[in-house]
């Protein structure tokens, strides 16, 4: 009795190692390769063939699996949600530690000093930043950067063999944007390059006065019939106390004298 019994426990752990060994390389030979993602990414560093390879987004080949260095790369819904977390990346079935509110979106993918590189996006939610992204370099000890950005979309990417740098507007609504940030990605680190300056503040708003201020917030429908709305839509009256502030000192008019009692207020 003991002797089939033992039998048949081996044969059940047989079935199992069996069942996962299969699910691995049914994973591994659906997973989209890494060349056809470089060639669906248009990286200027491409080095996949020249073979006609069909148009996916870059997304959806995360959702289906991309082979890499590191093994098969995928964005997967959680089954059992504990927290605010909907999606997250996984290496072979394992988790990266990038839990998400939003689909994890692919926004382009690298050879960054002979390694592969990708570039993911998501919205956290609940912190009013639709953008947030980060860095992934695939060996076998991943490096993932820090989540970076302004929250608005990169506008512009430049790759070159030790580093890429990704530029986007800043997200400082004072400023406007036409002021752009900066980060480059190298030796598995991402930094900020550049930051917006005070002196910015008061260049931007030299010619500005007190009137044109409040036709600025009219416009916006954040002041009407001579009142200011200081309510969440209208970033409690900030953007037009910054502008006040940083504009030179002129005629102390009625607009002058009412800007200035509203954002002298706590």
């Amino acid at each position: 009795m003991k002797k089939l019994l033992l039998i048949l426990v081996v044969f059940i752990v047989i079935g199992l190692a069996y069942l996962i060994y299969s699910k691995v390389n049914q994973t591994r030979d659906s997973a989209v390769t890494y060349s056809a993602v470089m060639h669906n990414s248009g990286s200027t560093l491409l080095t996949a063939s020249n073979a006609i390879i069909e148009k996916q987004t870059l997304t959806s080949m995360l959702e289906t699996g991309i082979s890499t260095d590191a093994g098969t790369v995928k964005s997967t819904k959680l089954d059992a949600v504990k927290g605010v977390e909907q999606y997250s990346l996984v290496v072979n079935d394992k988790p990266t530690g990038i839990a998400t509110v939003s689909p994890i979106e692919l926004v382009k993918a690298f050879i960054v000093n002979d390694k592969q590189v990708i570039l993911i996006s998501y919205d956290q939610g609940g912190n009013q930043c639709s953008k947030q992204y980060q860095m992934i370099t695939l060996t076998e000890s991943l490096q993932i950067s820090k989540p970076f950005g302004t929250c608005l979309p990169i506008n512009n990417i430049l790759e070159e063999r030790q580093s890429v740098t990704l530029s986007m507007p800043q997200s400082n609504p004072y400023l406007g944007d036409d002021v752009t940030i900066s980060y480059r990605y190298s030796n598995g680190q991402i930094n900020q390059l550049n930051y917006p300056k005070n002196a910015d503040l008061k260049k931007k708003y030299a010619g500005m006065s007190a009137t044109r201020i409040l036709q600025i917030a009219a416009k916006d429908g954040c002041y009407q019939d001579g009142v200011m709305l200081d309510d969440n839509s209208c970033g409690n009256g900030l953007k037009y106390c910054t502008m006040f502030k940083n504009i030179p000192k002129n005629v102390k008019n009625s607009d002058y004298r009412f800007l200035a009692d509203f954002c002298a207020q706590p």
